[in-house]
């Protein structure tokens, strides 16, 4: 069956050809080579029908082009298509076609007119760009966007070009350079479609369309030059791009090209899009963004496995410790439609698990993501206790998320056992114990698993579930499938302590702050590795975490791993001072900064070692560039000794995982594709000749582990 397909019909006294996408056995609509190929051939059909039309005086007077997938019109270009392109030349054929198709749609005789019901993102846009007209309907899942930047790529096939002669530049360069995508109203309202109305009376708009005095437009821009874009405007989207989250070097480039466009043609401007498309997706930069991109979407169909026919049905479901963890995974469970019981041993933290999950609650009505109505229901279906009670004995899942304290926790399972029905499954928000250990506290292990929860759980999309050997497979899947079900992306890894996320980044985290005790300001590693593109400095993350709870976790993996977990006489003496971090409370709150409100400045009075180290907070030896760029190399290859520690110890069934789900868990910039990604770009013989330098200089924690060595003798990477 073909995936583009034409036909003539009579719509509302018009003669429309009708161009339809329908590529069988797939969901949406993406554009392949081969779907371009099958468009070009359909093409030269309808462009043959028109001449043929012409000359018997019967020609079309409209050609449509729409979509047969339900909420879809175009998704954009097959990525895994453009990861397998790495030459430029490559690039360049891959553009060009696309260039010549819509150039072709545009320079057809007749009006065109593009029919978005859904998604219409990337190419898709571009497509209906190349139109004469574009009609959206109001459905609420109709998105029209260039989202490319966020890929490290720009729009390619004619975005940077049609766009502003379309919409003007002061209205396209915040979609060109920042992706967001707009409903059909939006749209309608910047002139980027003509028409936006329920999807039923979509074809009733084409008359009109077609009837219209300025059908001709179309081909005026074409062949219009590029409007100017003033001064102000460049410099203002250049500050945006600054202060955005999306990496910069696509943003920049695809400015660049509309500001270098000004007075050209459409196909000199086109030729500029082609040049920085091909040096954005062959950088380092664009491949990693987009392979993510491509491999997050293949993470969250992963069945690791688990057979997910043997999961039980969960509607009612308890969060033994509350607080803001305990309330996020109450928020979480009440918002997929699950009633929650939240049971802590006092009110106060009862009060504070109910604030955090109100909190996700308004945080969802401000963004306009739920409704006030969604919201109180969503609360009102947690309940607060103090004591277990009869609905205990209708549970169906049970979440442990108290304190990271082995005995408490062991003495809270065992209780909780004794309070719900023989198939209840009993799940443990650990993050850094033995399973094998907690699992022995309970009488029947087989419904015993680990559901490792990040913080804060409403923003936060990962979930680690591990299990143990005695741990049924129902069991497993029913906590795989309850992380799917509330939003979350589920990776199953092997029981070890820390799992995989805390394994690869507490090294991170206590190195940094061995090297702040030892030579540099912790604004400046901080600093250092904000550059780097970490989301929040380590020393920061510390102080969110909670000095004590890091040191209590850290010391709890010295106990699997070794020295290398341990925390630092620096933690210590900051607990001995009263400095827990943000959450100390109080007028100021301590840790490595002074947190007061939203408001981090460095902590004056840390206790940092005495001795003959170098002075700190301001003194030259302490900020000089090779100072702090050999600090943040400590913290980072720390991180990537641990992450090719865990490939061998096969923490995840794949290296590809360990990539993921550090960016995922822990915010590590996708740009670097990930700890293993990085290290494979950096070169690993690199890596291994610097981990022995600091070997030598800062101990052995710093030796290159064997698989490291293995891959870096071998010329293997971790990544193809």
């Amino acid at each position: 069956m073909s995936a583009v397909t034409w036909t003539g019909r009579q719509s509302g006294g018009l003669a429309t050809i009708e161009l339809t996408f329908d590529p069988a056995d797939q969901r949406l609509v993406v554009f392949s080579a081969a779907l371009l190929d099958e468009l070009s051939s359909v093409l030269d059909e309808i462009e043959h029908e028109l001449a043929a039309g012409r000359q018997s005086g019967s020609a079309a007077d409209v050609v449509v082009l729409t979509s047969a997938k339900p909420n879809c019109f175009v998704a954009g270009a097959d990525i895994g298509e453009m990861l397998a392109m790495r030459e430029p030349d490559d690039i360049r054929r891959f553009v060009d076609v696309a260039h010549v198709l819509f150039g072709r749609i545009a320079g057809l005789p007749v009006p065109t007119v593009a029919m978005i019901d859904g998604a219409c993102i990337g190419g898709g846009t571009e497509l209906s760009l190349a139109c004469s007209y574009r009609v959206a309907s109001d459905n609420p899942k109709t998105q029209i966007a260039l989202p490319e930047v966020t890929l490290g790529i720009i729009p390619g096939w004619g975005g940077t070009q049609r766009l502003p002669r379309l919409v003007g530049a002061e209205a396209a360069l915040p979609l060109i350079t920042g992706g967001r995508p707009l409903s059909g109203a939006e749209a309608l309202a910047i002139g980027l479609v003509d028409v936006c109305v329920p999807a039923a009376e979509m074809p009733g708009s084409l008359a009109e369309l077609a009837g219209r005095p300025e059908r001709a437009s179309a081909g005026s821009r074409e062949s219009a030059p590029m409007p100017e874009v003033p001064a102000a405007l460049v410099e203002a989207t250049a500050a945006a791009i600054g202060t955005g989250r999306i990496h910069p070097a696509a943003p920049q480039s695809a400015l660049a090209v509309v500001v270098a466009s000004a007075g050209k043609s459409m196909q000199e401007g086109l030729e500029l899009e082609r040049e920085a498309f091909v040096r954005c997706l062959a950088s380092d930069a664009g491949y990693n963004l987009m392979s993510m991109f491509f491999h997050r979407g293949a993470l969250r169909k992963e069945s690791f496995g688990v057979d997910v026919a043997a999961a039980g049905t969960v509607d009612r479901a308890a969060v033994l410790g509350a607080g803001v963890m305990g309330g996020g995974i109450a928020w979480a469970l009440s918002s997929a439609g699950i009633a929650v019981t939240m049971k802590d041993v006092a009110d106060e933290p009862l009060r504070r698990g109910m604030a955090a999950a109100t909190e996700m609650y308004d945080q969802l009505l401000a963004r306009g993501r739920t409704d006030a109505a969604a919201a109180a229901a969503g609360l009102q279906a947690i309940s607060p206790t103090t004591e277990y009670g009869a609905g205990f004995e209708q549970l169906d899942v049970a979440v442990e998320a108290v304190t990271e304290e082995l005995s408490l926790k062991q003495r809270v399972l065992a209780e909780l056992e004794d309070n719900v029905a023989a198939d209840t499954v009993i799940c443990t928000n650990t993050s850094s114990l033995p399973l094998d250990e907690l699992a022995a506290s309970v009488a029947r292990p087989e419904r015993f698993v680990a559901l490792h929860f990040f913080n804060p759980v409403n923003r936060m999309r990962l979930v680690e579930v591990a299990a143990t050997e005695a741990t049924s497979p129902a069991s497993l899947a029913t906590a795989v499938e309850l992380a799917r079900r509330l939003g979350k992306t589920p990776v199953v890894v092997r029981d070890r302590p820390g799992f995989l996320v805390n394994r690869i980044l507490f090294p991170y985290l206590l190195e940094a702050a061995r090297v702040c005790d030892e030579t540099v300001a912790a604004t400046e590693v901080d600093a250092e590795l904000a550059r780097f593109g970490m989301p929040m400095g380590p020393l920061r993350l510390i102080d969110e975490v909670g000095v004590d709870v890091t040191a209590k976790i850290a010391n709890a993996l010295a106990g699997s791993y070794g020295d290398r977990f341990m925390a630092p006489p620096l933690l210590d003496r900051m607990l001995d001072a009263g400095q827990v971090g943000r959450k100390g409370g109080g007028d100021a709150a301590l840790g490595f900064y002074r947190h007061e409100g939203r408001s981090a400045t460095p902590n004056a009075d840390l206790p940092l070692a005495a001795g003959d180290g170098p002075a700190r907070a301001g003194a030259a030896a302490a900020t000089a560039a090779a100072s702090v760029a050999d600090a943040a190399d400590r913290c980072l290859l720390m991180m990537v000794n641990e992450a090719a520690r865990c490939v061998e110890e096969q923490i995840v069934s794949q290296p590809l995982y360990v990539d993921l789900i550090m960016i995922l868990g822990t915010g590590f910039p996708e740009h670097r594709g990930g700890p293993l990604r990085y290290a494979d770009q950096r070169g690993l013989a690199t890596i291994v000749t610097r981990m022995e330098q600091l070997a030598d200089a800062y101990g052995e924690r710093f030796g290159p582990c064997d698989e490291l060595r293995r891959r870096a003798k071998g010329g293997k990477h971790f990544l193809a």
